[in-house]
């Protein structure tokens, strides 16, 4: 079962992104063989204040958890296919905003 948990800042991702997200997370999994029931999507954010990195608080980074309850890529290749796939997903939607 893919778990997947997005930390942002408030607003910076909209309820139309999340749409998005959701669903090319989802077909990214079902290509490769997972039910999309089984395929979870989480938003969580956070308001200033909420992250810091040095001692210092931060408002433009985003944080992804992937859990992957159901089965590990099968090879090295199917590892570094689903990080670029993720990537070609959120880069087009937190780039655009600046965001890390």
């Amino acid at each position: 079962m893919p778990r997947r948990t997005i930390h942002y800042p408030a607003g910076a991702i909209s309820r139309e992104d999340k749409d998005q997200i959701a669903e090319k997370v989802t077909q990214l999994y079902t290509e490769l063989g997972i039910p999309a029931f089984w395929v979870n999507v989480f938003f969580h954010e956070y308001s200033a204040g909420g992250f810091y990195c040095g001692g210092k608080a931060k408002y433009n980074s985003v944080f992804f958890h992937i859990d992957h309850a159901a089965r590990k890529p099968h090879s090295e290749e199917e590892r570094l296919m689903v990080i670029d796939r993720v990537d070609g997903i959120m880069r087009p939607v937190l780039g655009e905003k600046c965001m890390k």
